[in-house]
């Protein structure tokens, strides 16, 4: 673990009603075996967690399922950590600008894994954002928490989220209902900036 931790805040003068606590990079290294693309020379890969908090009475979090009933800490935050990989240049300087967020499927890798896949110059990022998915981990990883480094060693982009519980203390169940429905658009192919 590199153990590199940088505080982050999101707010003003005013109360936050979300924030990003801190970001930790658990390990940094090549990517692509150290192959050149293009101007922007090798790239290299960042993996890590992000913790991040945020107030379950700010209207813009209501969408979130349950989350007046999960558990606060003394200031009222609901507390989540996510895990997240960039793949950037080496030297960022030579990138293009470009950032492209990949959304995982089921939390699989969603970053190009060749070389003549990447954008050259551009820098990609996925994170965590399915709270089922830690449940469902190999026995043969021990993932249930993300308080220590993750290496994710099966391959998934996590995230961790609490149990929310009534008033009192009872498990919340019920039927859930789900809706299916064809992309929106088709996908379009990327450009880079000129």
């Amino acid at each position: 673990m590199i153990g590199l931790t940088l505080g982050l805040e999101v707010g003003c003068a005013t109360p936050s009603n979300a924030r990003i606590a801190s970001i930790v990079v658990d390990s940094r290294g090549p990517a692509y075996g150290g192959a050149i693309i293009g101007a922007a020379g090798s790239y290299e890969t960042l993996t890590g967690r992000v913790f991040g908090e945020l107030r379950p009475n700010d209207p813009h979090n209501e969408i979130i399922q349950d989350i007046r009933l999960a558990p606060k800490d003394a200031n009222g935050y609901v507390h989540y950590i996510a895990t997240f990989q960039i793949t950037k240049p080496v030297n960022i300087s030579l990138g293009n600008g470009l950032m492209i967020y990949e959304v995982s499927n089921r939390g699989g890798n969603a970053i190009p894994t060749t070389p003549s896949a990447v954008v050259p110059g551009a820098t990609y990022v996925q994170s965590g954002w399915q709270g089922d998915l830690l449940s469902n981990c190999p026995t043969a990883y021990p993932c249930t928490s993300l308080t220590a480094p993750y290496s994710g060693t099966f391959g998934n982009q996590v995230i961790q989220v609490p149990v929310a519980k009534n008033a009192d203390g009872t498990s919340i169940t019920g039927p859930v209902y789900g809706h299916i429905g064809p992309a929106a658009a088709p996908p379009r192919p990327v450009t880079q900036p000129s």
